[in-house]
């Protein structure tokens, strides 16, 4: 008798790329003798579009049919949720009413890779239990941090916390216990994980956890080392490490986003098989092109083929980019420009101030460096309107150019560590080296130390856990 599966997903229009490849890796690494009933929560916004996109699946996998199901946001309206939590995340909490006619289901979040066979963790045998799930690996690697917030979410330790991204949910018995009534109580607290923080605190003591393979977080995809002093055992990190069967990007900026992470490469694999060329090729160049903000190689490139650079704006982002440019070894850099009368005539490390007249009076063939944050529109419309091509101007954007938040780091896939400590040093130093024990021993100099905090070196480079290569090989290409 075939088994038949439910599972589902939560997603909005924002997502629909990242929901598309996930479901078809978890259709593509299916055992023969099951059927799939997919149920795609969405607030009732899905567009025409995204719904048709992904109802191309049951045209591709016969051993599946796609159902969608309309939540009302507006019960969610009052809950407080942080950056990167979207209230579709809240849907959860409500799926035993809407599956009534299932004893269990599986909730998958859409930022994974199903690299495995999902029947298996259907057929656990949940017994009492509202939930099966697994542990939190983020949690645990940083449990000293985390321990105190177990008193915040009212369970009693953290190292019993899970995440709320893969659940096998025992539907009945959360009918049975007239759970969503405790769900729906807790949204009125202030949580950080608003429904994972809910789901720990209604479920505990009827949990039962699972191996970690089949919820590891991207930043320990084949670094499971990381987690040896967890309470995850020697087998369980084994076959983590050997076969995991989700791959969760439950941290940092995604794959789709960020190429340059640890398992983005995955992500793309899957991508690549996934989705239409036209619409792969589309999604590919818009990670390229966000990774590319943050690169100065381009713009090296394209202001070397002028005579002159030019950086608008005199203020503390136009003395960072001329030091970041300088120490990189573009030697065009002519002038600061400015339409600060007062700032006029001032001098930086043998550059002038000078005004947009003297600009285009004394220099031909001029690349402009726009260092502005705030006004960087309106100087790019006065460039404009004095004759000056959008083609050689180059907006620098601080945010995207300067260091990276932690966790971009901390995901950083290793084959990158020498291009990005390499690249560090040559913009805050304008030093060159290439042996990555070179780099490593000047970044722990004392005169270089606070390059370890604006860098968050010990997370990544200088991180005592992690396990290297005799020395690295440069990965500047695209993984």
């Amino acid at each position: 008798m075939e088994t038949r599966i439910p599972v589902v997903f939560s997603t909005d229009d924002l997502f629909i790329i990242p929901a598309y490849t996930a479901i078809w890796s978890m259709l593509n690494n299916a055992s023969t003798g099951c059927f799939y009933d997919l149920y795609i929560m969405h607030s009732g916004s899905l567009s025409e579009r995204s719904i048709e996109f992904l109802e191309g699946i049951e045209k591709i996998y016969e051993n599946c049919r796609l159902s969608f199901l309309s939540v009302d946001e507006s019960q969610f309206e009052h809950v407080s949720l942080k950056e990167g939590i979207t209230v579709s995340a809240m849907f959860r909490l409500l799926l035993s009413e809407y599956l009534r006619n299932y004893d269990k289901c599986l909730y998958i979040d859409c930022d994974v890779i199903v690299l495995g066979d999902v029947s298996v963790l259907y057929a656990t045998d949940i017994k009492e239990n509202y939930i099966a799930a697994i542990k939190d690996c983020g949690v645990q690697y940083f449990y000293e941090k985390n321990r105190e917030y177990a008193e915040t979410i009212g369970i009693s330790d953290m190292r019993d916390y899970f995440n709320s991204g893969v659940l096998l949910m025992n539907m009945s018995a959360i009918r049975k216990d007239k759970l969503i009534k405790d769900f729906m109580a807790c949204t009125e607290n202030v949580y950080l994980y608003a429904d994972q923080d809910i789901l720990n605190r209604c479920c505990q003591n009827r949990v039962q956890y699972l191996p970690l393979k089949y919820n590891l977080f991207r930043r320990f995809y084949q670094r499971l080392y990381l987690l040896e002093h967890t309470d995850f055992g020697g087998s369980e990190l084994e076959e983590a490490q050997e076969a995991p069967v989700i791959l969760h990007y439950a941290e940092g900026s995604k794959p789709w986003k960020n190429i340059r992470g640890t398992g983005s490469g995955v992500w793309w694999e899957y991508a690549g098989k996934a989705l239409p060329a036209e619409i792969y090729q589309a999604v590919r160049q818009q990670a390229e092109r966000s990774e590319d903000k943050g690169n100065f190689k381009e713009v090296i490139r394209r202001a070397s083929l002028h005579k002159s650079v030019i950086i608008f704006g005199y203020s503390y982002y136009g003395k960072e980019v001329f030091r970041i440019l300088r120490n990189l070894g573009l030697k065009q850099i002519e002038a600061f420009c400015d339409n600060n009368p007062e700032k006029r005539g001032q001098v930086y490390e043998g550059i002038e101030v000078k005004s947009l007249q003297e600009i285009r009076e004394e220099f031909e063939d001029v690349f402009f460096i726009n260092s502005s944050q705030k006004q960087r529109s309106m100087v790019m419309q006065i460039l404009e309107e004095h004759g000056y091509r959008k083609e050689v101007i180059w907006n620098y954007d601080h945010l995207a150019a300067g260091p990276k938040e932690y966790m971009y780091y901390a995901i950083l896939d290793q084959r990158y560590y020498l291009s990005e400590l390499k690249n560090i040093v040559r913009m805050e130093l304008g030093m060159n080296c290439d042996s990555w024990k070179a780099l490593c021993d000047l970044v722990r100099h004392e005169e270089y130390r606070f390059l370890v905090d604006k860098y968050f070196l010990e997370s990544w480079a200088l991180n005592p856990d992690l396990t290297y290569e005799e020395d690295f090989h440069d990965q500047d290409g695209r993984s």
